[in-house]
């Protein structure tokens, strides 16, 4: 299993004593270099925060895992107006969510059934 070296995605336990930064930023997905950008992490022992990696998929690899009627949609995320940035949720019918930062070139699995299972097993 390979994990992606640009991206982390933050994690909080939310309890009675979670700040409101870090409940807002739980399953938040950032670049190493907004994460420094920001002065982050700052992980609160008592917010119960941490970052997990997020696993890489080779790009090609999601409609390889089985084409059988799959429909593929897109949204854009972090997006606040104007230019489009290169940020997408890629999304199928039958439960696969993917997402991309750099606009297709390399994308992490976020839901679905395990990457690894080409046959359709799972």
């Amino acid at each position: 299993m390979q994990y992606s070296k640009t991206w982390i995605r933050w994690r909080t336990f939310v309890k009675p004593t979670t700040c409101y930064k870090c409940e807002t930023r739980n399953g938040r997905i950032f670049s190493y270099d907004d994460l420094i950008r920001i002065g982050e992490p700052q992980l609160h022992p008592n917010c119960g925060c941490r970052l997990e990696r997020i696993e890489a998929i080779q790009a090609g690899m999601a409609t390889a895992l089985g084409a059988n009627g799959r429909i593929w949609y897109e949204a854009d995320i972090n997006y606040t107006g104007g230019y489009r940035n290169k940020q997408r949720l890629l999304f199928s019918n039958d439960g696969l969510i993917f997402v991309t930062f750099d606009h297709y070139e390399r994308f992490a699995q976020l839901y679905g059934r395990s990457a690894c299972c080409v046959c359709g097993c799972l």
